[in-house]
């Protein structure tokens, strides 16, 4: 329970450091998560892992606070959105196998992080956020 709690908290600090970012670059999300500035003292590199993943980041990258080599080891899929929306869309979120399959935190495009413990539920918002992203994609090209 306790690392499912510092799992919700870390997306927390990633969505509070997407909005710094948004409302810095003309409402325009991240292409990366690598492209957060480590000085928003929201997002760390350890806020990349999942706890509860059993994966390590290595020691010189938290050492360098190197935002960049961090998003390559990250837990967290992350779906840039073309622009800022108020609906339900997945903004990012962690594989179940963090959790032993059977939970999942979710950062949502309003930068709420929800969860859940129902994987079909789960795999219906996933594919919304998939549905929605594709549209937007073919929308902006």
């Amino acid at each position: 329970m306790r690392r499912r709690t510092y799992c919700h908290s870390r997306l927390s600090h990633i969505g509070k450091a997407i909005a710094l970012y948004t409302a810095e670059h003309d409402e325009r999300w991240p292409m990366r998560l690598a492209d957060l500035p480590a000085d928003y003292d929201y997002v760390e590199p350890k806020d990349l892992v999942c706890p509860s993943s059993g994966t390590e980041m290595p020691a010189e990258v938290l050492q360098a606070n190197d935002m960049l080599a961090a998003a390559g080891s990250t837990d967290y899929v992350y779906v840039p959105l073309y622009e800022p929306s108020d609906s339900q869309w997945i903004a990012a979120f962690e594989l179940p196998a963090n959790h032993g399959q059977g939970y999942a935190n979710e950062l949502y495009s309003d930068i709420h992080v929800g969860n859940t413990g129902d994987m079909s539920a789960y795999l219906r918002e996933i594919q919304i956020t998939n549905e929605a992203t594709a549209t937007e994609r073919r929308r902006w090209r």
